[in-house]
């Protein structure tokens, strides 16, 4: 029954990131941990939440345009090996608490017109962004917030802002999981979620590629904003 909730899990984080852009990570980690080990469930998300970052680029590709996403992309790149150092060494509970307050910054964030709209220039502002997101891809797989921050704010147009994201957070996986890999971080266990795992999450995410021209976009923030608040309290409190 635990397997049968957790590839749903994975399923509904594919769909969110699909109609977002983002959130994999967040809502994947946030709910599966409550059910595993939340090292152990991170590590078992790098290889689903590439594959996510994949199919949605390769469904967007003609939306991307590399201008003014270069310094985000290469600077994640060499942040996700410091995440992964940071998974494996420290302490489960500071990990737990760290997560919590990511999620709420991730909430204050959408909510927020100030961190949400404001365009964020010159470009170069994208290298402390790209860098803490691949530090957050390479511990959490939550690289998300600080490169939807900087992406939102360039004003794109929505499918190039979804294809941009990805980019940037497929590349930070990619460094992830060879950290991972080099560190022996994939066990058999781990490894046996991880397969069907990304099956799953290919299929949440077409699906919500599918939902992104149809859904309501004020309804899709307010239940991820619900479920942001609850999993950020969750984490942090308890």
């Amino acid at each position: 029954m635990e397997y049968v909730i957790i590839m749903f899990i994975i399923i509904l984080a594919g769909i969110i990131q699909g109609t977002s852009g983002f959130g994999f990570g967040l809502v994947a980690l946030g709910l599966i941990s409550l059910l595993i080990n939340i090292k152990d469930a991170s590590i078992m998300l790098a290889v689903a939440g590439f594959s996510i970052n994949l199919i949605l680029l390769w469904r967007l590709r003609k939306y991307y345009k590399t201008d003014r996403m270069l310094p985000v992309i290469v600077s994640a790149a060499i942040g996700a090996p410091f995440g992964v150092m940071f998974l494996l060494d420290c302490n489960v509970e500071i990990i737990r608490k760290l997560l919590g307050i990511i999620l709420f910054i991730t909430l204050l964030q959408r909510i927020n017109p100030c961190l949400s709209g404001k365009r964020w220039d010159p470009f170069w502002l994208g290298i402390p962004a790209g860098f803490l997101g691949g530090a957050l891809s390479g511990a959490f797989g939550t690289g998300g917030p600080p490169v939807v921050a900087y992406t939102a704010s360039q004003d794109f147009e929505k499918h190039r802002y979804v294809a941009c994201v990805q980019a940037v957070l497929g590349i930070g996986a990619i460094s992830r999981i060879i950290f991972l890999s080099i560190n022996g971080a994939f066990t058999r266990e781990i490894i046996a979620l991880s397969i069907p795992g990304i099956f799953f999450a290919v299929i949440g995410a077409c699906i919500g590629t599918t939902l992104l021209k149809k859904i309501s976009d004020k309804l899709m923030k307010m239940i991820i904003n619900l479920l942001l608040l609850i999993l950020s309290v969750k984490y942090f409190l308890f």
